[in-house]
C-alpha cells in the first residue's frame, strides 16, 4: 500500500508539473526527452527539422540537468525546464507517457520525444528506433538529423592531468557496458583479447567508469598496469574521446553522442535477439548509426566472430 501511495503521489506531482508548464507556456512547443543520453541526442538532432515543419516560434525542452551541455551544442532552444531522469522515465514508460504520446503537436502541449508508445502500438517490421522517433514528433524519413557544433573542453584541470599521463601514448578509450542490449558471453572474451592485443601493440587502455561497473572484472586475464579507469561526467566524454582518438563502444547511448566527435569508433552489437518489437528486430537494425550526420569514422558490426572483430578494430585505428 505504501508503494502504491508513493507511486500515486509521484504521478500527481508530475501531472501538476506538466499542467503548470502547459498553462504557463501557451505559445511554446514543449518537447520532453527521456533519461537516456542516446535518446536525448537523437531528439535534439531533430530540433531543426521539427522547428521548420511545425513553424515553431518558441521551444521549451524538458530534460534532466545532466543533458544541458547537449542543448548548448545543438542550440536554438529558447527555454529549458529540468526534470530528474527518474521522473522522465516514470512518465515516458508509464501510462501517462502513452497518453501524452497521443497529443496533437501544437503550442502549449507536451510532446514526448521518444517512440516508446509507438514501439507498443505500431511495431512495424523494418522500422528502426530513429524512424519511429521521427514519426513520433511529426516528421518523416525526408527529415535529416543535424550535426551539432563541435564539442569543447570545459575541464582544463582534467585535460592537463590526461596530458601528463598519456601524452605521446597510443590509447584506446573503452566503453564496456550497454544496459539496453542483451550482452552475449563473447563480449567478455573480445574485451580480454582486445586489451591483451592492444598492449602488445603499444596501447594503453582507458575504461570509462569504475572497475566492475561494466564487463571488466577480476576474472579477465589482462595486464592491469596498462588498464586505467576514468569516471567522468557525460559532458567530459566527447572531448576526452577526441583526445584519445580511438574508441570502442558496446552499443549504447554514448555511441550516438560520439558520432559528432572527431574520432575513430568501433561499435559492437550483440547478435542476440533484441527485446524490441517483439524480438523480431536485431539490435544493429534497430539502433543503427547511419541516420546521423557524422564527424567520426565509424565501423558497426555484430560480434559473431571475435578474431574478425579484433582485426577490424585495429584496422580502423591504425589504417587511417
Amino acid at each position: 500500500t505504501k508503494k502504491m501511495d508513493g507511486r500515486l503521489e509521484k504521478e500527481l506531482s508530475i501531472y501538476s508539473f506538466i499542467n503548470e508548464l502547459e498553462t504557463n507556456n501557451p505559445n511554446s512547443h514543449i518537447l520532453m526527452t527521456s533519461s537516456h543520453v542516446g535518446d536525448v541526442f537523437a531528439a535534439l538532432a531533430l530540433l531543426e527539422p521539427f522547428r521548420t515543419k511545425w513553424d515553431v516560434k518558441d521551444l521549451l525542452i524538458i530534460t534532466d540537468k545532466k543533458f544541458f551541455f547537449l542543448l548548448k551544442i545543438f542550440q536554438g532552444v529558447e527555454k529549458v525546464a529540468f526534470l530528474p531522469a527518474a521522473y522522465a522515465d516514470f512518465i515516458i514508460f508509464g501510462t501517462l507517457g502513452a497518453k501524452l504520446s497521443m497529443n496533437q503537436i501544437q503550442p502549449g502541449r507536451v510532446t514526448i520525444a521518444h517512440p516508446v508508445a509507438l514501439e507498443k502500438l505500431v511495431g512495424k517490421n523494418g522500422w528502426s528506433f530513429f524512424d519511429m522517433l521521427r514519426f513520433q514528433i511529426g516528421l518523416d524519413e525526408s527529415n535529416e538529423f543535424t550535426l551539432p557544433v563541435p564539442y569543447r573542453c570545459d575541464n582544463e584541470d582534467l585535460r592537463q592531468d590526461l596530458v601528463k599521463q598519456f601524452a605521446g601514448k597510443k590509447v584506446i578509450y573503452l566503453f564496456d557496458s550497454a544496459r539496453a542490449m542483451r550482452i552475449a558471453k563473447d563480449f567478455s572474451i573480445y574485451i580480454e583479447c582486445l586489451i591483451n592485443d592492444a598492449v602488445e601493440r603499444g596501447y594503453e587502455i582507458v575504461v570509462n567508469g569504475n572497475k566492475g561497473s561494466g564487463l571488466i572484472n577480476n576474472d579477465l586475464l589482462i595486464p592491469e598496469e596498462h588498464v586505467h579507469y576514468l569516471d567522468v561526467g557525460l559532458n567530459d566524454i566527447p572531448w576526452i574521446a577526441e583526445y584519445f582518438k580511438n574508441v570502442v563502444v558496446l552499443r549504447n547511448g554514448i555511441a550516438d553522442m560520439l558520432t559528432s566527435a572527431n574520432i575513430n569508433m568501433m561499435v559492437l552489437y550483440s547478435p542476440c535477439p533484441s527485446n524490441f518489437l517483439g524480438n523480431q528486430t536485431r539490435y544493429i537494425d534497430y539502433f543503427p548509426l547511419r541516420h546521423y550526420k557524422k564527424r567520426a569514422r565509424i565501423l558497426e558490426m555484430e560480434l559473431t566472430d571475435i578474431n574478425i572483430a579484433l582485426e577490424k578494430t585495429f584496422d580502423l585505428f591504425e589504417n587511417v
